[in-house]
């Protein structure tokens, strides 16, 4: 057929006969011709000893060679596999040259039987650098009773664990899988749980080494998908939070998780604190966190745009505490929001004196509000402040001036008009004891 002369060459059937039929349980095997270099004599020269000069010219030959001689690691019992021959498999699949931080290998039996290896690879494959989403990225390779379909589905795993690498290897599944077939199936759904779940425990267990430089390097290179996941996937982010690290008030150099941030709380603190920031240096010099390092609370820093996202899409955090019977739950708060209070300062004479001020000052509050109009939506009278006159905080709903500058970026790529709606997010509150 005209355009199919390719399949016709012996190299050409050979390459496509080990791309997806390298691990079938049956022998395959492939006619291949290679040159080789035969002796034979050399006319009618002899050598000094008297016997006949050789030389060497090629000579083709052929025969039928296996094409499929290596055994499915995953069709192998974990305990049999060493950790090299995990290491080598790695570098097969994913074409990289470091070895993996860590591997899962396990076998799912019942209503679904499929066997997968999975990798989590020790640096960001190359592909997802720039584009963190990059289906070119990707590389999960799905096999069906062992012949290899392909390595684009991404229906298998969810975007937020696209930097994954592995096999996963179905009975259940036909040869002729296709992605319609894939989104109607019962299958499909009980396969990705499964690779889900592994792949949470596989971070635990990163987590919990001895070793803690090995997941500063896996939070420095995967840490937004972690996150990225809390968003996306609200059926597993309380068990995603327990991954979540970050700078504090408190840390300096070091990352520290929610649980760690709960074990240190005060005594009948009930909140988590918050506050999202460009930087640890603008963190550290915010007003509105003075109140609460001359008290000595700890204040989480978020300080990328997407940690704001995704501690407000979570919203609290559970644990068993350390010590106690029973699970709590702790909101995650914002120090930046106008609504903000300590919680030892939710008594009657603490806001008795605010109304008190704020009546005090109420002519210079209605001045300022009225002389900044457009710019903030109020400004109110504040007991947040020990060393700075004023500070600029969000309105309830508002957003972090992080947040919004990426949505201001995003809105004018795509000719959007912002207008002023963004100063009608911002409150100015004024410290009266400032001399």
């Amino acid at each position: 057929k005209s355009g199919h002369f390719e399949f016709l060459e012996n190299t050409r059937l050979q390459n496509l006969m080990k791309r997806y039929s390298e691990f079938v349980d049956f022998p395959i095997y492939a006619w291949e011709e290679k040159t080789e270099m035969e002796e034979v004599p050399d006319g009618e020269e002899k050598n000094e000893d008297g016997t006949p000069k050789m030389k060497k010219v090629p000579k083709t030959v052929s025969d039928w060679i296996q094409v499929n001689k290596q055994k499915p690691i995953w069709m192998r019992r974990p305990r049999e596999v060493e950790d090299e021959e995990y290491k080598e498999f790695y570098k097969t699949i994913s074409k990289e040259f470091d070895s993996p931080l860590a591997w899962t290998h396990f076998a799912a039996e019942g209503d679904v039987e499929f066997r997968s290896v999975i990798y989590t690879p020790s640096t960001l494959p190359f592909d997802l650098r720039q584009d963190m989403f990059n289906n070119a990225g990707r590389n999960f390779k799905l096999y069906v009773k062992r012949v290899f379909i392909s390595e684009k589905f991404e229906e298998f795993v969810p975007r937020w664990l696209c930097f994954l690498r592995g096999v996963i290897d179905s009975e259940d599944l036909p040869l002729n899988v296709s992605r319609e077939i894939l989104q109607q199936s019962r299958v499909l759904r009980i396969i990705t749980k499964r690779i889900i779940r592994k792949a949470i425990d596989m971070f635990k267990e990163i987590a919990n080494r001895e070793n803690k430089q090995d997941y500063i390097d896996f939070w420095k290179n995967f840490g937004r998908y972690i996150k990225a996941g809390i968003i996306d996937d609200n059926e597993y982010a309380r068990e995603l939070s327990t991954l979540l690290r970050f700078h504090s008030s408190n840390s300096g150099d070091e990352l520290i998780s929610l649980a760690s941030y709960v074990n240190s709380m005060k005594e009948n603190q009930k909140d988590i604190y918050f506050l999202v920031s460009d930087s640890r240096l603008a963190a550290d010099n915010s007003p509105t966190l003075e109140k609460l390092k001359a008290k000595g609370y700890q204040v989480l820093y978020l300080l990328e745009p997407v940690d704001e996202i995704a501690i407000e899409n979570l919203g609290s955090f559970k644990i068993k505490r350390e010590g106690k019977d029973e699970e709590e739950s702790f909101k995650l708060v914002n120090i930046a929001k106008e609504d903000f209070k300590i919680d030892s300062e939710d008594n009657e004479g603490e806001k008795k004196e605010l109304e008190r001020l704020r009546t005090d000052y109420k002519d210079l509050t209605d001045f300022l509000t009225s002389h900044l109009s457009g710019k903030v939506s109020k400004v109110e009278v504040t007991n947040r402040l020990t060393e700075s006159p004023v500070a600029i905080v969000q309105s309830q709903f508002g957003v972090s001036p992080s947040m919004e500058r990426m949505m201001k970026a995003q809105a004018s790529a795509s000719g959007d008009v912002f207008g002023d709606m963004w100063g009608n997010s911002k409150v100015l509150e004024v410290n009266p004891l400032h001399p």
